[in-house]
């Protein structure tokens, strides 16, 4: 369990949670290994979980056009725990990596229980929304 809560530590969506917010996460979280060129997330799909990329790397493809590259820390496909939306992107694995996979579905009891998970989400979304906004309006 240890583990899970360091690797959870170093994301920018679980990094302000305390010890108790952290476990309850840590418990609905499974590592798995993942082969280089595997498609995590196509784009237009239902995403049903959620990663965080431990080791290794993935790129993010619109319209087959790479967009960017996550590395380390990165967690992908968050807002698919908000919404049933389908993805924007096409997320692939760039070289063997290790994963920690949040099934959705495991997901929304705990932030239901816990308030504090999903602030701490909504405030790292809207990080990245402001940062991507950026990028677009300079």
């Amino acid at each position: 369990m240890d583990d899970k809560l360091e690797a959870l530590k170093q994301t920018s969506i679980f990094s302000a949670l305390d010890e108790k917010h952290l476990q309850a996460v840590a418990k609905i979280t499974d590592r798995v290994h993942v082969k280089e060129g595997r498609i995590l997330i196509y784009e237009g799909q239902v995403v049903t979980h959620m990663y965080m990329i431990i080791e290794g790397s993935a790129s993010v493809k619109l319209d087959d056009k790479v967009v960017a590259t996550l590395g380390e820390g990165a967690v992908i496909g968050e807002l698919a725990m908000v919404d049933d939306a389908p993805s924007s992107a096409t997320v692939t694995i760039e070289e063997e990596s290790t994963v920690w996979l949040i099934p959705r579905a495991g997901f929304l009891p705990v932030w239901e229980d816990y308030p504090e998970i999903s602030h701490a989400m909504l405030k790292a979304v809207v990080a990245r929304l402001r940062e991507a906004d950026k990028m677009l309006h300079g």
